[in-house]
């Protein structure tokens, strides 16, 4: 059965002498084919930006773009890059980042958490919820549930070396903890005190 027309081309544009030719043609007129692709472009905005999103969207691709960008940031080139363009934009990037935060109230207070967490203490969010789950949401000291809107309080030593997070405490006994300095044998002393005086 004899070959379509658009067959026979498929089948020359995939053989060596149909590259060659193609290549050569593509290098005489690289500027009419970016004139062409540029207004192509242009004409089929939507069409172009729909593609492009549908592509990026990917979680291969957006894992390969996070990748190579911090590939590139980290570069001297990168960072001088970067460095530029930031103070270049300054008004436009703050613009953008306050509006982001505006359009995404709870994704911003939820990595705001997230940071504070992790920063000051050590933890994700899900190991602070983990915690709270395993303290059945109340006060390791009372065993009370929180009194406040702020809820459980993490408690840490204050070692300055190395942070360690004891357990999730109330507001009032956290407030106690740190009048007696979480000194144990103070505690102690308190609790004679108050025995003695029953």
């Amino acid at each position: 059965m004899p070959l379509s027309a658009a067959e026979k081309t498929k089948k020359w544009r995939n053989s060596e002498k149909g590259k060659v030719k193609i290549k050569k043609w593509k290098d005489e007129n690289k500027e009419i084919i970016a004139a062409y692709n540029k207004q192509w472009r242009e004409d089929n905005l939507d069409h172009c930006k729909g593609v492009e999103k549908s592509y990026c969207s990917q979680p291969r691709v957006k894992e390969a773009r996070r990748k190579n960008t911090a590939k590139y940031r980290a570069t001297e080139k990168g960072q001088t890059t970067s460095k530029v363009y930031r103070e270049l934009n300054k008004e436009k990037i703050s613009a953008k980042t306050r509006q982001w935060q505006l359009d995404n109230k709870e994704s911003e207070k939820k990595r705001l958490r997230e940071s504070h967490l992790k920063h000051s203490y050590g933890i994700t969010q899900k190991e602070y919820e983990c915690m709270v789950e395993k303290q059945e949401g109340k006060c390791a000291i009372c065993n009370e549930p929180p009194c406040t809107y702020h809820g459980l309080v993490i408690d840490h030593d204050h070692c300055i070396i190395q942070l360690n997070v004891r357990g999730l405490i109330c507001q009032p006994c956290n407030a106690g903890l740190g009048k007696f300095n979480d000194d144990p044998s103070l505690l102690e002393e308190a609790l004679k005190y108050l025995r003695n005086h029953q």
